[in-house]
């Protein structure tokens, strides 16, 4: 990039202090709004190969030319980092020059003209003139730059023909909001700080850096102005100044806070003293003494270059030193010397007092918990823990005086038991009577409570170990079983099975017959304990399949007509739609050794495909006839609010992050939005969506909710931070209904990792499509599948339950 040009000046140009520092710190601007100009072009190299810079188009770029592309920029952004590391020294070291120089002393008295002999060799005429021409001068300006003088000595340079920024003096209270053409702006010093400068900006002295930007369709505009010792900068976002961000201060430092009290104790040792930091600028100078007497001023010729300094003349005496001046503002502190060896470190003084505790700060807003990710797999079982000391046995009663054994009869049936009267003191045990003959054995009495446990024994010695037998012949070696590898679960509404998809190879693995009618069943996973569960509407019952081996285990009896359940692996308990009159919902326990229902909730008519809200506990139901939705806290099994919708609501999605709950209602084709953060629910919005919304799958991580549209057939993606459409899918077989995604990715027949979507559509076939894109990658067929209704996805797996 371009620096500063210095023109080819001669004679040689002369900077003071102030000069230097500003022309550093405007080349630091200047390669800075270089290292921006890069960086941008950089951005719009990327966006023209994804197609998505405006205005330009190409050929569409193959993956490994983006990610040829992608290595090129990040090459480049490094480069410019080890750059910005090098401006960063740059700007430091020019920003701690001290720059500061105290007022002017009083110009002493003039003394009395001299007489000019000669310039440059050429004597004066009679009168005493000095004539000199262009040629008279040795090295006199003729050219700089290419451009030359004019007949009379003078030239003329512009900011172009020196390519550097445009320059202007200005007064220092002009408003900095004006400046919006490229160019340096110093102040003159004779006034006030600018108008719209930073928030406590005062100084007269300052110097302005005005750069426009335009790296597309719109414009912006820099600012960087320079004071001392501060730095400033901003931006507009427009071409006219009008809109302004705010100012930022380059290496902002706090406030020192307040010296806490307390006894000082005694001085240890001195350490050896650091390096000395930077001096401070110097006081101002005292009165200059009186100034010889100048010679009279001859007449004053064309302005050429500076002739040999004459012989400088004997220097006045001293004047007597002034008063030692105010000092003048502390230099900006050097960098610390490198520490001193601590010394022997003093006796401990007198805790002071403790300083008051500054007021404490307000609390800031809580960010939005971030997504409960999923339970992780079961660890093995922990050792069981030693058996806890055995309590002691009671003292044992004496036994009472056995009678002589009678003829033992025919057991009668067994009366109610009495209460038991206290028992007495047993006597000496008499001699036994023979056993009479055995009768028929009676009903067997309700068993006792068994009695406490006995002491246990010592274990005996071990024994000697026995010679080891001969090794048997080895078995065959068992099937590999393989790295686990995520499942996808299709329902079908006619045929009465399951299929099982691998879904790294979308190959087809297994088909379960389920044994009853899983018609518009939304079924559910528990991807902890690897279980599939599916409604069976025509037998009033819930199919559970083992998912580590793809097998039907059992049914559990639940309600009237079920058509869709939802899982809480949080306390593995399943909850049933039954869509019969009443509506209900089957609380059923899978922990069991028998799985059941314990418990049935009754809701609104003709319950539909729930969800379940696992930080907060919540399951909400749409009631597909009521048109509303039933909450239910699920640690009381009780309903907490019921919020109205519109016609016939089916499966919601729920964003615990965002608090929302999206409802989609396939009689209106639209989706309710509302608030979940208190009860009651409140609507936020309603979004116009495709043709009977059925089933909404949520994607937290993207904020995106996918919805299928029954009769379009499509499936809409909403924007859920917005409450906007932002998409809608379209290439995909007809009547679309229970779609599911995999929130993880995968390598898709071992090619590029994917996020993907699984939509089950008529006839025969589940369409797969890429999250990222939002295009179709495939189409599943099944085998003797007749209307898919419903897809599972267990991300974990095909692994042992």
């Amino acid at each position: 990039m371009s620096q500063p040009n210095m023109p080819n000046f001669t004679p040689n140009i002369t900077l003071d202090r102030d000069d230097v520092v500003n022309l550093l710190l405007a080349s630091i601007a200047m390669e800075e709004m270089g290292l921006a100009h890069i960086i941008n072009a950089e951005g719009e190299k990327i966006q023209y190969a994804l197609g998505t810079l405006n205005g330009l188009t190409g050929p569409p770029a193959t993956l490994q030319e983006i990610l040829s592309i992608n290595e090129s920029a990040a090459d480049m952004l490094d480069t410019i980092f080890k750059k910005e590391i090098i401006l960063e020294s740059k700007m430091k070291a020019a920003t701690n020059i001290p720059t500061l120089i105290g007022p002017t002393g009083a110009t002493g008295a003039t003394g009395p003209a001299g007489s000019v002999t000669s310039v440059n060799n050429i004597l004066p005429d009679g009168p005493g003139n000095v004539v000199l021409t262009i040629g008279d001068i040795p090295g006199g300006i003729e050219n700089i730059n290419g451009i030359t003088a004019a007949p009379d000595g003078s030239l003329t340079l512009n900011a172009e023909d020196v390519g550097a920024f445009p320059y202007e003096e200005v007064p220092s209270g002009s408003d900095l909001d004006s400046f919006i053409t490229e160019g340096v702006y110093s102040s003159e010093g004779n006034a006030g700080g600018p108008v719209n400068g930073p928030l406590g900006f005062t100084s007269p002295i300052w110097t302005l850096y005005v750069s426009v930007i335009t790296p597309g369709p719109t414009t912006s505009i820099l600012q960087l102005l320079i004071g001392n010792p501060t730095i400033y900068v901003r931006s507009a976002t427009d071409d006219t100044g009008t809109t302004w961000n705010p100012w930022e201060e380059l290496g902002t430092q706090g406030p020192t806070g307040p010296t806490g009290a307390g006894v000082t104790g005694a001085t240890g040792a001195t350490g050896a003293t650091g390096a000395t930091g930077v001096t401070g600028a110097t006081g101002v100078t005292g009165s200059t003494g009186a100034t010889g007497v100048t010679g009279a001023t001859g007449i004053t010729g064309a302005t050429g270059a500076t002739g040999v300094t004459g012989i400088t003349g004997a220097t006045g005496a001293t004047g007597v030193t002034g008063a030692t001046g105010a000092t003048g503002p502390t230099g900006v502190t050097g960098p610390t010397g490198v520490t001193g060896v601590t010394g022997v470190t003093g006796p401990t003084g007198a805790t002071g007092a403790t300083g008051v505790t500054g007021v404490t700060g307000a609390t800031g807003v809580t960010g939005i918990t971030g997504a409960t990710g999923p339970t992780g797999v079961t660890g093995a079982t922990g050792a069981t823990g030693a058996t806890g000391p055995t309590g002691v046995t009671g003292a044992t009663g004496v036994t009472g005086v056995t009678g002589a054994t009678g003829a033992t009869g025919a057991t009668g049936a067994t009366g109610v038991t009495g209460a038991t009267g206290p028992t007495g003191v047993t006597g000496v045990t008499g001699p036994t009577g023979a056993t009479g003959a055995t009768g028929v054995t009676g009903v067997t009495g309700v068993t006792g409570i068994t009695g406490a446990t006995g002491p246990t024994g010592a274990t005996g010695a071990t024994g000697a170990t026995g010679p080891t037998g001969a090794t048997g012949i080895p078995g065959p070696t068992g099937a590999d079983g393989g790295g686990a590898f995520p499942m996808i679960y299709v329902s079908e509404q006619a045929t009465n099975q399951v299929s099982a998809i691998n879904g790294l190879t979308n190959e087809i693995v297994a088909q379960i017959q389920t044994g009853g009618t899983n018609e518009f069943g939304g079924g559910a996973i528990d991807t902890i304990n690897n279980l599939i569960f599916v409604p069976d509407a025509g037998n009033n019952t819930i199919t559970i399949i083992d998912g580590s081996t793809n097998t039907f285990m059992m049914t559990v009896a639940v309600g009237t007509t079920p058509r869709g359940c939802e899982v809480n692996t949080n306390l593995s308990v399943l909850y049933v739609s039954n869509t019969g009159t009443p509506g209900s919902i089957s609380v059923v326990d899978y922990s069991l050794a028998t799985p059941a229902a314990i418990n049935t909730i009754t809701v609104g008519n003709n319950p539909r495909e729930s969800t379940f809200d696992p930080i907060n506990n919540l399951l909400y139901v749409p009631n597909n006839v009521s048109g509303n939705v039933s909450v239910i806290d699920t640690t009381t099994n009780t309903i907490t609010t019921t919020f109205t919708v519109g016609s016939a609501p089916l499966k919601p999605g729920i964003d615990p992050i965002q608090q929302k709950v999206f409802v989609p209602n396939f009689g209106d084709d639209n989706v309710s939005v509302f608030d979940t953060s208190s009860i009651p629910f409140v609507s936020i919005t309603t979004i116009t969506v495709g043709d009977q919304p059925s089933y909404t799958a949520m994607d937290i991580e993207t904020d995106r909710a996918y919805i299928s549209n029954f009769n379009d057939p499509s499936v809409s993606v909403i924007d859920t931070v917005n409450n906007v459409v932002t998409f809608t899918i379209t290439d995909i077989g007809s009547s679309p209904y229970g779609l599911n995604l995999n929130p993880f990715s995968i390598l898709l027949k071992n090619a590029y990792p994917l996020r993907l979507l699984y939509i089950p559509d008529r006839p025969t076939e589940v369409t797969v499509v890429d999250l990222k894109t939002n295009q179709v990658l495939e189409n599943i067929q099944i085998p003797g599948a007749v209307n898919p209704r419903w897809v599972g996805v267990n991300p974990y797996g095909n692994k042992p339950s």
